[in-house]
């Protein structure tokens, strides 16, 4: 298999993410269907609300995270194991916030949140030492 222009390490978090979206999507429609909301509404079930603001969040960071992590793979200035460790930690992050979040475990939502704001501080700080170089 071909791959043009290589950036693996970038593909595979986006690949992961891209299924996660679809996961929290599909939790979305089947809470939808569960609680009988209409679309446009919240219906002010919980259940509900958690499984969307659970998608919506991953919606609000994955362009970001992804952009800056492309860029530090494309910049060849980190080791390839630091992408990997930096791509691995936001997908983790986000499993435990979407799970935390639409069980109400806020142990999950907590640690997760908190880890996806240090990847993205790290992701920026490292993009940023990159650009100088």
């Amino acid at each position: 298999m071909s791959h043009v222009g290589g950036f693996q390490m970038t593909l595979l978090y986006a690949a992961l993410t891209g299924l996660l979206f679809l996961i929290l999507a599909v939790r979305v429609s089947m809470e939808r269907g569960r609680a009988k909301v209409d679309y446009g509404s919240n219906g002010g079930d919980e259940r509900f609300q958690r499984a969307v603001r659970a998608q919506v969040n991953l919606a609000e960071y994955v362009a970001p995270v992804l952009i800056l992590l492309l860029l530090l793979e494309m910049s060849g200035a980190m080791p390839g194991w630091v992408i990997h460790v930096l791509g691995a930690g936001w997908i983790i992050a986000r499993v435990l916030h979407a799970f935390g979040l639409s069980s109400g475990v806020q142990a999950g939502r907590i640690t997760g949140s908190a880890t996806t704001y240090l990847i993205l501080l790290v992701l920026g700080l490292l993009t940023l030492y990159a650009a100088l170089g």
